[in-house]
C-alpha cells in the first residue's frame, strides 16, 4: 500500500483537518505544521506508520533522496484509512 502525501495550509486549523473515512485527527506527539515549517523538509504522519516503522519526533526519513524530519504524529482512530 502506498503512502499519500498532501500539503497542507499551515494557517488551517487541526480541527478543520478531516481524513478518509470521515476521521478526525488529533496530535498525539509532536506538533502540527505552522508558518514556520513553510519551505521545510518535515512531516506528521499517522500513529500506526510510526509505529509500524518505529518514527518519533525527530525521525527522518529519505523521501526520493530528500531527508524529511517527523514533526508531528497524529491519531484519527484508523489503521490506515480502515476503521
Amino acid at each position: 500500500m502506498g503512502i499519500m502525501i498532501m500539503g497542507i495550509d499551515t494557517g488551517a486549523s487541526i480541527t478543520n483537518i478531516t481524513l478518509m473515512g470521515d476521521a478526525k485527527m488529533t496530535i498525539a506527539d509532536g506538533s502540527y505544521f505552522t508558518t514556520d515549517d513553510a519551505g521545510a523538509d518535515v512531516m506528521v504522519i499517522g500513529q500506526a506508520l510510526a509505529d509500524e516503522n518505529s518514527l518519533n519526533i525527530g525521525s527522518t526519513v529519505d523521501i526520493e533522496d530528500t531527508t524529511v524530519e517527523v514533526i508531528g504524529i497524529y491519531d484519527s482512530g484508523q489503521l490506515f484509512g480502515i476503521t
